[in-house]
Formats: C-alpha cells, structure tokens, sequence
C-alpha cells in the first residue's frame, strides 16, 4: 500500500528513487505460511490497546491493519485485552495472535 502510493507519485518503479517495504504484505505473507503449517485457519487477531496511541479514541491505526489482512485471505480483527478476558473457557475466535505491546509497559498502565 505505502510503497505502491510512492511509486506512483514518482511516475513508476523505475523513476522512484528507491523501493520500499511493505510491512503489512509480510506479515500477512508470515501469518498465511504460519497458519498453513500449523494447521489453522487463515486467521490472526491484532492484540493492542487503544491506551497506547497518542488518538486514543480510535482504533484506525490496528484497523487498518486488519482490512489489509481480510483483503488478503486472512480473517483478522483488532482486540483489547479485555476482548480476550470476555472470551471465557473454551474455543477461541483466533489461535494466532499479533502483539502490539510489551509486557513491561501494560504492567505500567495497571
């Protein structure tokens, strides 16, 4: 998506003056192949928390992440802790899931 918006905006790939990476077509390239080889579902859940963003009151940034995965064969929502507390005993909804934290900083955050 980004590097795709850069190319164009230099007239195409070989006017730009570099290639960029695409960090969101990775990782749902890595999510797929994991998925496959553990024999899971094609389905990864974004664990985040709104607390961490400077626009709190959003989740666009973990959403947009999550579009790009569903437009990309992979079934994918963003969670809140509290999310997978709700979920109770039994199945849950994703067994592969993303992190966007570090431990050290929710223990901070209570």
């Amino acid at each position: 998506m980004f590097t795709e918006a850069w190319t164009r905006l230099y007239g195409g790939p070989d006017a730009a003056p570099f290639e960029g990476y695409e960090p969101f077509a990775a990782r749902a390239a890595l999510y797929r192949r994991v998925c496959a080889e553990l024999g899971l579902p094609p389905a990864v859940a974004l664990l985040g928390s709104r607390l961490d963003r400077p626009d709190a009151e959003s989740a666009r940034y973990y959403e947009l992440e999550a579009d790009f995965f569903h437009r990309h064969g992979l079934a994918s929502e963003f969670l809140e802790p509290s999310d997978l507390a709700a979920e109770g005993e039994g199945e849950l909804r994703y067994r592969l899931l993303h992190r966007y934290f570090a431990v050290d900083d929710w223990r901070d955050l209570g």
